[in-house]
């Protein structure tokens, strides 16, 4: 949510629960097959805010040091390209599938 004055760009996160926090989307790729893609920035702009899910733009924590319960809330430090960061707290919607999954 951005309420200021300014459109906003993040571009990182972090976390005291894990080792990484990425920023990434996910897509439908070709015969309908989950993509997980990389993204450098999000803005988000004046007055409006940004919606992150498992199966669109989401935080990808990675080496995790305990275990999470998913609805559980962890503290998630964002990182702004134009602002000072700011911790929030952010459920667990899920986790990503690993080869023992497939």
């Amino acid at each position: 949510l951005n309420i200021g004055d300014k459109d906003l760009t993040l571009v990182g996160a972090s976390i005291p629960a894990g080792r990484e926090a990425s920023l990434q989307r996910t897509e439908l790729g070709a015969f309908g097959r989950r993509m997980i893609e990389p993204v450098s920035e999000v803005k988000i702009p004046t007055n409006s805010f940004v919606s992150m899910n498992e199966n669109g733009l989401h935080i990808m924590l990675q080496g995790v040091k305990d275990a999470l319960t998913i609805g559980a809330e962890v503290p998630v430090t964002l990182e702004f390209k134009n602002a000072p960061a700011q911790t929030v707290r952010m459920p667990i919607l899920g986790r990503a599938p690993d080869e023992r999954d497939m």
